[in-house]
């Protein structure tokens, strides 16, 4: 080996693992970093002839697992958006109680079955017909309550659906300006490490608001689709809408989401989101809140139908509970849409209103001809009995609405609420399972791409051990030119 090959040899080593140094170093500095991934520089040995020339440095790389990072978007996706639809159906549950929540729409209902019962044993007794109107209004104030809180919760998934858009179409941009960065990088032979390590943060930033796959092309070039297939960027970012709903009632309809045009959300969806807090918020405003205020509704329609006054030769009239559609009673076995937010008690049995609370004994609310205690007895509870009835009566309800389309009043209340606590539930071990499922993939993600502090100190030493026989090889060369030059003097 000629004394030019040794040098050539030690100065390239030099440089060699001046480079890993500094790789090196950034591990350690960005180890703690959200998104960073573990890097390490490439060398490779140069030959001249049949001599080692040295080492050379290739480029940086960069540790990264496509299959792993595609389950960890999925988790992400997957954990987003059953995490939004829990904490919705969390305040849903908070404002309208549980099934054995004296505020739920069943147990006040039981309420006011015990205060008929009561006046029945006691109709002329006019502290016992008081409480009957006021366990009345108690459920009417609750139906009234649980359907706004529907359209309260509805509402607020439309805001927060509309954010999450503007935020979509933000980290479109960012991705859009990082995959650029990446793919001319790549062409041009320059380190994109850490232009990747941004763009795959962006992109994990991109999956918790929407469910993401993405396809890798030539030069690190990336395409991204919705998890339901619709695109979402190729080359440029597609634009994600959406028309906000400012206020929802129970027939409200929310807009849908649109990707370039395709629409991601509602009834009409061809290609439907999975994951992401959009889905969940989609799910919420679009399905769980609306099934829940269709049943209130229910409810709500049994209610003015079992409390109805018939007469002969009359029309049957709402009694002790009218609507916005009073003084008819609403259609049998079919919902009237937005019942359960306008029901209320009669003025006429009301004497806060001006009515005559002996009316709920005696019947008469809807006038005169409805009268069934003619001759003004204090004991007849013959009305007060009949309605007890209606209570357990097997009725229509609306088949879209009601799993068991005959069943009582008493029965569908209950099944109601306990609906949405199953749906509660269902949704709560979803979200467990999810965010189960993410800390362990994020977990295997980071033992494969993150980077190990005691893995990179022992490198350093090992780095610096080969750069102090580098340098030794360096000073012999150094020492035999000297020796050389004073031989030539």
């Amino acid at each position: 080996m000629s004394l030019s090959s040794a040098f050539k040899i030690a100065t390239s080593a030099l440089l060699a693992r001046q480079t890993e140094i500094s790789v090196t170093s950034r591990n350690i500095a960005g180890a703690n970093q959200p998104g960073f991934s573990r890097k390490t520089a490439l060398l490779s040995t140069l030959v001249m002839g049949k001599e080692t020339g040295g080492v050379r440095v290739d480029g940086i790389s960069r540790a990264q697992d496509a299959a792993l990072f595609g389950d960890l978007s999925a988790a992400k996706s997957a954990d987003a958006a059953a995490k939004v639809l829990i904490e919705k159906l969390d305040a849903l549950r908070n404002a309208i109680g549980g099934p054995h929540d004296e505020m739920s729409p069943a147990a006040r209902l039981g309420d006011l079955f015990s205060a008929l019962q009561a006046q029945s044993a006691r109709p002329g007794d006019v502290n016992s017909a008081r409480d009957t109107l006021e366990k009345a209004k108690m459920l009417v104030r609750s139906l009234n309550q649980a359907s706004a809180a529907a359209d309260a919760q509805r509402t607020e998934a439309d805001s927060q659906m509309a954010t999450s858009v503007e935020r979509i179409n933000d980290l479109l941009r960012r991705f859009g300006d990082l995959n650029k960065q990446v793919v001319q990088g790549t062409i041009a032979g320059a380190d994109v490490s850490d232009a990747l390590d941004a763009r795959d943060k962006v992109l994990m930033d991109l999956s918790a608001e929407i469910g993401v796959r993405a396809l890798k092309r030539e030069n690190n070039d990336l395409v991204l689709f919705t998890d339901g297939g619709a695109m979402l960027f190729e080359t440029e970012p597609r634009t994600v809408t959406m028309v906000r709903t400012h206020a929802f009632g129970a027939s409200t309809e929310g807009a849908a989401v649109h990707v370039d045009g395709i629409p991601v959300t509602g009834p009409t969806a061809r290609q439907p989101l999975v994951g992401g807090r959009l889905a969940g918020l989609a799910e919420i405003r679009d399905r769980a809140a609306p099934g829940f205020q269709a049943q209130l509704d229910e409810i709500a329609r049994a209610l003015v139908e079992t409390f109805r006054e018939t007469a002969t030769g009359q029309t049957a009239q709402a009694g002790l509970f009218t609507w916005s559609g009073g003084p008819a009673v609403p259609a049998p076995g079919a919902r009237s849409v937005g019942i359960a937010g306008s029901i209320r008690v009669n003025a006429a049995a009301d004497p806060d209103q001006g009515g005559v609370i002996e009316r709920i004994r005696d019947g008469g609310i809807a006038g005169t001809a409805y009268r069934q205690n003619t001759a003004g007895a204090a004991s007849y509870s013959d009305r007060l009995r009949s309605l007890m009835d209606g209570f357990g009566a097997s009725r229509a309800f609306d088949p879209a609405v009601a799993s068991t389309p005959n069943t009582t009043l008493n029965a569908f209340a209950a099944s109601t609420v306990s609906w949405l606590e199953a749906k509660r539930k269902a949704a709560s071990a979803t979200a467990d399972q999810a965010a189960v499922s993410l800390s362990r993939t994020d977990q295997a993600y980071s033992n494969r791409t993150g980077v190990n502090l005691d893995e990179e100190l022992q490198a350093m030493i090992e780095i610096e051990k080969s750069y102090g026989a580098s340098a030794k090889l360096l000073g012999a060369v150094d020492r035999l030119y000297d020796d050389l030059l004073a031989v030539v003097r």
